[in-house]
């Protein structure tokens, strides 16, 4: 952690040090990361439509369940990435390790990019039909669901929680053996007034002419009482202008509308855009933060 103020606070150009320094940590707990049991299965006919299931040593009636979607700037991403220089295929494997090894099944999707014929409201779709498989595969108990997502990941997640047309599946998950106790969104770009113009294309392909509309602060603007408790976090080497600005503006559009009562937020010390999800299982307290805290407000349900 003490190398990335050295990184720099901007997404690009932060991204490949910081991976490259992870890889060290998780190269060395390799053993551990892939002793949690995964496999991957479809939850939808597209090709992308495929997501890793993480076991903890025990599935009982009660076990909670994780979502986790990971970032990409909504071009990018695998629910296990090559990570330079070493270890392939632990990153994203260390969220399902740390998350199961608490108790935790984690559930890590894929879902459409903008390659892959993604546009909105397409990764809120994605996450709903994952939803829906883990609702075939969990008909009984009583099992706590909680939904994560990671930069444009967190977008997804928000879809999913404000977008209207997913009335439905939020619906399914109100009651029954699988109920939705919490959404957390790390690192949030919830508008992109200050994108660069490098982000034009991408913006286009997906959203449209709709950018202002369909964004998280467009979303929560027009949208009805969320049906769950909402955890915001962000880092403090983030960007100021593409996720601490927008970030706040949807924190403060959220309780305008809704109240505080069902938000909370983390500021994390030190973490850059990139490291507080990698920082997940190198077994360094500080570096693991984030899991830290979305674990204590999971505990206040």
């Amino acid at each position: 952690m003490d190398q990335l103020p050295e990184f720099g606070r901007s997404i690009f150009p932060a991204l490949m040090p910081t991976m490259k320094t992870y890889a060290t940590l998780h190269e060395k707990n390799r053993r551990s990361i892939e002793s949690t049991p995964r496999e991957e299965f479809k939850y939808g006919s597209d090709p992308r439509q495929k997501l890793d299931f993480y076991s903890p040593d025990q599935v009982t009636d009660d076990t909670p369940i994780l979502v986790f979607v990971y970032g990409g700037g909504l071009s990018r991403g695998d629910k296990r990435m090559p990570s330079p220089p070493t270890a392939e295929g632990l990153v994203y494997a260390n969220i399902g390790h740390y998350f199961s090894s608490r108790g935790f099944v984690t559930v890590i999707p894929d879902y459409r990019r903008t390659g892959d014929g993604g546009a909105f409201p397409s990764g809120g779709q994605d996450i709903a039909g994952a939803i829906g498989w883990i609702k075939n595969r969990f008909t009984g108990g009583n099992h706590k669901l909680y939904i994560m997502g990671n930069s444009a990941g967190a977008v997804h997640s928000a879809t999913w929680l404000l977008e209207k047309s997913l009335a439905e599946s939020r619906k399914t998950v109100q009651s029954g053996p699988v109920v939705i106790q919490g959404v957390v969104l790390v690192s949030i770009p919830a508008h992109f007034q200050q994108a660069g113009d490098d982000r034009t294309e991408v913006l286009t392909t997906y959203y449209k002419d709709r950018v202002e509309q369909d964004c998280a602060l467009g979303l929560v603007s027009r949208a009805e009482s969320p049906i769950t408790r909402l955890l915001v976090v962000t880092a403090t080497l983030d960007p100021q202008d593409e996720i601490l600005d927008c970030s706040q503006d949807f924190v403060n559009k959220y309780k305008e509308k809704f109240g505080q009562e069902k938000l909370s937020e983390v500021l994390l010390e030190g973490h850059n855009h990139f490291s507080t999800v990698l920082g997940l299982s190198t077994g360094i307290e500080r570096e693991e933060s984030l899991g830290k805290e979305v674990l204590k407000w999971m505990g206040q349900a």
